[in-house]
């Protein structure tokens, strides 16, 4: 479940700019100048919480533990 969060999360951090973008487009007729500028800014943003995820992630590898041999 938490997995689906991050996902969504990070979905919704790159396409929402660019929505915004091209709707402030379609309002001032500048197409595709705002959708452009929120694209990089979305992938920008999706980039760094992606990181900022991977970072904070658990170490995941398993270290082999010592067996006595009594």
């Amino acid at each position: 479940m938490a997995w689906t969060s991050r996902i969504t999360t990070i979905s919704m951090t790159m396409i929402t700019p660019a929505l915004i973008g091209y709707a402030l487009d379609q309002w001032l007729g500048w197409l595709p100048w705002l959708t452009l500028l929120g694209a990089v800014f979305g992938m920008t943003a999706g980039m760094l919480q992606l990181l900022k995820i991977a970072a904070s992630a658990p170490n995941q590898r398993k270290t082999p533990r010592n067996r006595d041999s009594s």
